[in-house]
């Protein structure tokens, strides 16, 4: 069972690679693109929920932030595709919009500012609390333990730093589609599309900010030794 269990830690990181991957060529139903942003958002809270009930360190932990760093890149960059190709502009999902206008709240470029600083605010808290703070709490691991840990560690990381480029993509993508294949004024593009943006990116950054806390609340047991 163990070798079981240790062949699909092994595989598991390669096969969601893989599937982010496919995820950049292959265009998806918006409705599977729903499942599997609840299928993030699910990732993001059994990984809080697993450092709020263990009591005692777990490779578990480590397991589903790589998984989940993995998947949201996959994910996002699902959405971009289906963002910058949608048919209509009244297609895009509809949890999208709503965030969307309760950031912009009518300034659309000023919501992408808030994404931008908030987004900011996430890597600055993992470098302060928790990145600084690893190699010191992670002396006591084994050489597998501590391989799986900087996995999740770096991979998380870069996620937190992806979705800034991924905002810049989607939002200058965006207009650009707007001016160019459907006539719209600048204005209205660059209105319309740092607004869905803004909305895109949000679905992804409150499962991001989970699993922040969650790494933080970790490391925070690591330091009492608790593990």
């Amino acid at each position: 069972m163990n070798k079981i269990l240790s062949l699909i830690r092994t595989i598991s990181p390669l096969a969601i690679l893989i599937f982010a991957i496919v995820l950049l060529f292959v265009p998806l139903p918006v409705i599977i693109i729903e499942f599997l942003m609840i299928i993030d958002w699910g990732i993001s809270l059994a990984i809080l929920i697993t450092v709020i009930i263990k009591k005692k360190f777990s490779k578990l932990f480590y397991t589903l932030v790589l998984f989940f760093s993995l998947v949201t890149i996959g994910i996002e960059i699902a959405t971009s595709r289906y963002f910058l190709t949608i048919d209509s502009l009244e297609e895009q999902i509809a949890i999208v919009r709503i965030l969307g206008e309760l950031i912009c709240a009518g300034h659309s470029v000023g919501g992408i500012f808030i994404v931008i600083v908030f987004e900011l605010e996430h890597l600055s808290f993992f470098k302060f609390f928790v990145s600084n703070i690893a190699d010191r709490v992670f002396q006591n691991f084994s050489d597998s333990v501590l391989r799986q840990a900087y996995y999740a560690l770096s991979f998380f990381n870069v996620t937190l730093k992806a979705f800034i480029v991924l905002l810049v993509i989607d939002f200058t993508g965006g207009v650009a589609e707007g001016i160019i294949n459907r006539n719209m004024f600048w204005k209205d593009a660059v209105s319309e599309y740092a607004m869905l943006s803004c909305g895109y990116i949000m679905i992804f950054l409150i499962p991001l900010s989970l699993v922040c806390i969650s790494f933080y609340l970790h490391i925070r047991k690591l330091k009492r030794k608790d593990f």
